[in-house]
């Protein structure tokens, strides 16, 4: 069991963040004092400055804990149990959803996900924290890594049981790609796979830590394939997929079935042959 501790509660939550450079439409909560944006890390100061502290590590908790359990959550479909135990995620009596991070030497902090999409750390490492899943399963050159942006969606796609996959998650979402980065121990894990599959969330935030993380592992030098997710119109992310989309549109396919990643502008041979074989128009 991992421990947990609760902090202010939001007088209401899931709104349009009001921060013009952030596109969430249901990350931003208000508090007594505050509003704060799970998405874009900025915060908005009631009756004194806007700014932006998405470096900055999340408010940290009283005391009073609390413990969870492994189960089943169908109402994201997540009914593996086997998978939930492997990642250690679990669900206390209040609803709130536990993802346990570790470190080399143990348990690091535990990300808390509230029934109403808040989020907040507890645990001593709340500054620096790896890949969710990381230390799971070793990289391997004949094997793909799938990156997600939540522990949700990082669920969802490992309760596939893919063959020769892993699935890990961003650590903070899509804000945390560059952090993840900077880190040694993550930039080596992230290299260390023969192929890498990008399937962050398909909103304007997901797709720049998508370039982000593409063009830094096609350019490191490494022997690392790099592959990005596209997702259907009208769906955001692999657990929505999963859990709206039905027969028509197969997550393993869409996961398995991605293209590999170029840069804007940049184009294969072949899609532009058609070009080279159009006859020419005559001119003045």
């Amino acid at each position: 069991m991992v421990e947990i501790r609760e902090r202010e509660k939001a007088i209401r939550s899931r709104l349009p963040c009001p921060i013009e450079t952030c596109s969430s439409s249901d990350a931003y909560a208000e508090y007594s004092d505050h509003g704060y944006c799970f998405s874009c890390g900025g915060t908005v100061q009631y009756g004194g400055p806007l700014y932006d502290e998405r470096e900055a590590p999340s408010p940290a908790p009283s005391a009073k804990p609390k413990r969870g359990q492994i189960q089943a959550i169908p109402q994201r479909g997540l009914r593996n149990i086997q998978v939930l135990k492997r990642y250690g995620y679990e669900v206390d009596d209040e609803g709130n959803h536990l993802a346990p991070f570790f470190g080399p030497a143990g348990l690091v902090a535990v990300k808390v996900r509230t029934p109403d999409k808040q989020f907040y750390l507890q645990g001593k490492q709340t500054d620096r924290l790896p890949l969710w899943g990381q230390g799971l399963e070793a990289p391997s050159k004949s094997k793909t890594l799938i990156v997600t942006e939540g522990e949700v969606d990082c669920l969802t796609v490992a309760s596939l049981r893919l063959e020769d996959t892993h699935c890990v998650s961003l650590p903070q979402g899509s804000n945390s790609a560059k952090t993840v980065l900077r880190q040694e121990s993550e930039w080596t894990y992230l290299t260390g796979w023969g192929t890498v599959v990008l399937a962050l969330d398909g909103d304007d935030n997901g797709a720049e830590a998508t370039e982000v993380l593409a063009m830094a592992l096609t350019t490191s030098g490494q022997d690392v394939s790099v592959r990005r997710v596209k997702w259907p119109v009208g769906y955001k992310d692999a657990n929505d997929v999963e859990c709206k989309a039905g027969a028509e549109h197969s997550l393993q396919k869409i996961i398995m079935g991605s293209a590999p990643w170029r840069p804007e502008g940049i184009h294969a041979a072949r899609d532009l042959l058609h070009l080279l074989l159009e006859d020419d128009k005559p001119g003045l």
